[in-house]
């Protein structure tokens, strides 16, 4: 996959998936500012959506394609084990970011995988299977959440929240006053998540 490293200061790892039509730049700003220091894996999605850079395919906004969802998954995956091989590092000690495309990507590793992270930040996620069947874990999951966002309808949000918990995981979903697009206030409440989960 084309991807961007950057080797940190400190022992950490942020891994980032960008949203529709992103790129593997796109989250750099983030990732310094939640976890300052850190090493840097930054992917670029394999599916080109009318030059637009994706996870996977959709059939219409909104209308995701269930089996190249399935599909990504287990590629993006295949190449973060090869990473932690290239880059001398482990998924269980890195932090993964995903917003829109992306975290939807991320909600489907984590149905599939469960705890395969330290932890992971979901920005502005959907239920990216209708049904699906979630490996028990304790995975710790940080949700941000739009009231106004047009694209993610709210109860799409805490289905997703609901079906990890039953699976065991550790999720907090905070909503702010805004629609799809990342807020500063959201990514310093990432940013404070982190901090938690180091500190525990």
């Amino acid at each position: 996959m084309n991807h961007l490293y950057v080797a940190g200061r400190s022992h950490q790892t942020i891994i980032l998936l960008h949203g529709t039509g992103g790129d593997e730049h796109d989250l750099v700003p983030l990732a310094q500012t939640i976890l300052p220091g850190a090493s840097i894996l930054s992917l670029r999605g394999n599916i080109n959506e009318n030059g637009m850079h994706r996870f996977f395919r959709r059939h219409a906004p909104g209308v995701l394609d269930e089996a190249s969802v399935m599909e990504q998954t287990h590629v993006v995956m295949a190449f973060l084990k090869e990473c932690e091989t290239t880059y001398s590092f482990s998924l269980k000690d890195a932090v993964a970011l995903g917003y829109s495309n992306g975290a939807n990507l991320l909600a489907s590793v984590l149905f599939h995988y469960g705890d395969v992270f330290s932890g992971v930040l979901l920005h502005h996620p959907m239920m990216p299977l209708a049904n699906p069947a979630v490996i028990p874990q304790t995975s710790r999951v940080w949700i941000g959440a739009g009231t106004h966002d047009s694209m993610v309808p709210s109860d799409q949000t805490k289905r997703l929240e609901s079906i990890l918990q039953q699976a065991g995981a550790a999720v907090i979903t905070e909503w702010f006053a805004f629609g799809h697009q990342l807020t500063q206030a959201e990514v310093h409440a990432a940013k404070d998540a982190v901090n938690q989960w180091e500190a525990s």
